[in-house]
């Protein structure tokens, strides 16, 4: 099976970054997923968005790599910084500037949201999130980037605070189910 890209600009079965909606598409009509690529960028999306069994067929390496255990990790990983986040007083919001990240309007709601829940919040517009960046503001305990999500998936091990994406801030406000957010955790 094959799935049904989101975007008419993607072919059908393809898999991008932040969107695996092809796979999710299937996934009612398959017993497990084969992602083939190199690396584990788009196996980890896919297993992280599905219920089912996942596979790598890297094919730089030439070997057939199974995705549960770096899902498992990273899922431990986000449930930790979302918890260390919900306990936090000071936010900074992530304005990404990168063309495509430039999501301004969802950072005033969040930042809106937050001082209503009576948090601290700073802006923060930058075009790299990285840890460096993010030292310029010690006093901030959590930050939330409305840049790309993969951001809070791929580089979560080099941010010394929590740094979350939209979808991981709509869990630490209780707006949205960890589960929903990450099917594969009914699984693992």
């Amino acid at each position: 099976m094959v799935g049904k890209a989101s975007n008419p600009h993607m072919k059908a079965g393809q898999i991008l970054g932040c969107d695996v909606t092809s796979a999710v598409s299937v996934e009612n009509l398959v017993d497990s997923f084969v992602i083939v690529g190199a690396g584990l960028f788009h196996s980890l999306g896919v297993g992280l968005k599905v219920t089912k069994k996942c596979w790598l067929l890297d094919v730089e390496k030439r070997e057939v790599v199974d995705v549960d255990p770096y899902v498992k990790r990273t899922l431990s990983l986000i449930a930790e910084r979302i918890d260390r986040a919900r306990r936090a007083r000071r936010f900074g919001v992530i304005i990404g500037l990168k063309d495509g990240q430039t999501r301004v309007h969802l950072a005033e709601e969040i930042a809106e949201r937050l001082k209503r829940a009576g948090k601290e919040v700073i802006k923060v517009a930058v075009r790299e999130v990285t840890e460096e960046r993010l030292s310029y503001y010690p006093e901030v305990e959590a930050f939330i980037q409305t840049a790309c999500p993969r951001i809070s998936i791929d580089d979560i091990t080099s941010f010394k605070r929590p740094v979350l994406s939209y979808e991981q801030y709509e869990v630490m406000i209780g707006e949205k189910r960890f589960e929903d957010v990450y099917p594969s955790c009914r699984r693992l």
